[in-house]
């Protein structure tokens, strides 16, 4: 590493720091100086990005984090994020490739499975989701799809939700509740569901607008049982 790159890594970890403690913190001090707060915060936030992102590369280390999804501020507790269930939690943002170095597999870097984009840890269900176990096709992927097509096949570990009823897309939000209840959240898969910078998709958006619609449909169903 040559002393340019280490400066730069140094000044890169300082302000990882104090970013992560107050994200507001430099943009509102440098906005204040220039008289543009709003802007200043804009180009901090995306300077921070490449910052992270070129040490990850240059260096390995992983300073990447995500941001809250604004949908879950909105929504009722039921809708809470899953970063939101746990007090304390990794803020990993993972290609489809880092992912699958997390398959449990001798040599791999953990045991982590991915649906509708958020990522669990499930070491602590290693006998379930262990090479040779029952669940550890599920391991290294986004194999969201398959939750409740029960199609476990290659080409059915998918995250492509194409042409799933609404019955379908609840069943699919009751597994993503049983991971966050039972397994630890570490973080999002970039692709499908979030961006590069940890930001929902439309697909995403789409995937909570068939829940909601799902749900009327639910709960016009048993006030049709009652009568």
């Amino acid at each position: 590493m040559g002393t340019g790159t280490a400066i730069s890594v140094i000044v890169i970890i300082i302000s990882v720091g104090v970013h992560q403690y107050n994200p507001f913190l430099i943009p509102t001090l440098l906005g204040k100086g220039l008289g543009y707060t709003r802007v200043a915060h804009r180009l901090f936030t995306d300077a921070f990005d490449k910052a992270t992102n070129y040490l990850y590369t240059n260096t390995g280390i992983d300073l990447r984090y995500e941001r809250e999804d604004e949908f879950y501020s909105k929504q009722k507790p039921e809708f809470q994020s899953p970063a939101k269930m746990h007090k304390s939690y990794a803020k990993l943002l993972l290609t489809k490739q880092e992912l699958k170095q997390y398959d449990g597999t001798e040599g791999s870097k953990g045991l982590y499975v991915a649906i509708l984009g958020s990522v669990f840890d499930v070491s602590a269900g290693k006998e379930h989701y262990g090479p040779g176990c029952s669940y550890h096709f599920f391991t290294g992927i986004d194999g969201s799809r398959a939750f409740v097509s029960g199609d476990f096949s290659e080409t059915g570990l998918t995250d492509d939700l194409s042409g799933l009823s609404n019955k379908d897309i609840k069943g699919l939000w009751k597994w993503v509740e049983f991971y966050k209840n039972d397994y630890k959240y570490v973080g999002k898969v970039i692709g499908k569901f979030y961006d590069s910078k940890g930001r929902k998709t439309r697909d995403l958006e789409d995937f909570y607008s068939r829940l909601k619609e799902a749900e009327k449909e639910e709960a016009l169903e048993d006030s049709e049982k009652k009568k």
